[in-house]
């Protein structure tokens, strides 16, 4: 019982800091912390073990850290902000390293979607910053419920 009250805390948290990002391209960090406090319930009621966790968390921040450092790099402007990053790190305390790099897809899939389709209706022009965080949020919950079979469909034959 008390793992479906986390997951709709959890699913409740996600759907407001996508409102938050959408609005303001803002995460608050106490969302970000609800989270991660979620995936410490989540290691103690046995949902994930510690060690997947960790490297979920790792996994979760370090594609982003490095994306954004090389844009930094190469472009001279910032990818991501660092709520993006700690969302995805606190996520993959919730996650697993596994299922972090299927939000990932989906939230890349469907932002570049979002993205394509804005930038030929012109709502959006070359080089604007879009709120990703409900990209995130979208993966991270598609991830959760659905990332298993995701993974035995397409890399376990």
């Amino acid at each position: 019982m008390i793992d479906i009250v986390l997951l709709c805390i959890v699913g409740v948290i996600l759907l407001v800091i996508s409102y938050i990002d959408a609005k303001t391209q803002e995460i608050p960090d106490i969302l970000v912390g609800a989270i991660a406090l979620a995936g410490a319930v989540w290691i103690v009621l046995g949902g994930i073990t510690w060690q997947n966790a960790l490297l979920g968390a790792a996994a979760g921040a370090l594609p982003l850290l490095i994306i954004d450092r090389l844009s930094l790099i190469l472009a001279k402007k910032d990818a991501f902000g660092y709520g993006d990053v700690k969302l995805m790190a606190a996520a993959g305390l919730f996650l697993g390293w596994q299922l972090v790099f299927v939000a990932f897809f989906f939230a890349f899939v469907s932002g570049g979607l979002v993205a394509a389709v804005l930038l030929l209706i012109k709502k959006v022009e070359r080089g604007q910053y879009i709120a990703f965080a409900p990209f995130l949020c979208l993966g991270i919950a598609i991830a959760f419920f659905l990332g298993e079979i995701f993974i035995k469909l397409f890399f376990n034959p």
